[in-house]
């Protein structure tokens, strides 16, 4: 079985339909790289993460994880154990409201 080789600009065309809002451009990687994670950690599949984290390193991509206010309570959760596990902690407070049902 042959490993699948990563195309050049694989991550934009792969996450571009996560950013309706705003077309996602390759400087946006780097000018928006929070605001790139937190659609993905939000909206994205294991496969979207997996892409991001590619693009940056691991490193990196833990970094900008880390760095996330702008997602959901249920995402907040989830990352910040990830994180936590991975040496991360969450330092900042997440800037949407818990929704109750």
């Amino acid at each position: 079985m042959a490993i699948p080789q990563r195309e050049p600009f694989g991550e934009l065309r792969r996450l571009a339909r996560l950013f309706w809002d705003h077309p996602l451009s390759e400087a946006d990687f780097e000018r928006h790289a929070v605001w790139v994670a937190e659609r993905v950690l939000d909206f994205g599949d294991l496969e979207d993460v997996q892409s991001l984290q590619r693009r940056y390193g691991r490193e990196r991509f833990l970094e900008l994880a880390a760095q996330a206010v702008c997602v959901s309570p249920r995402t907040q959760r989830l990352w910040t154990c990830i994180l936590e596990q991975e040496g991360y902690p969450c330092t900042r407070k997440f800037s949407r409201p818990a929704h109750r049902r």
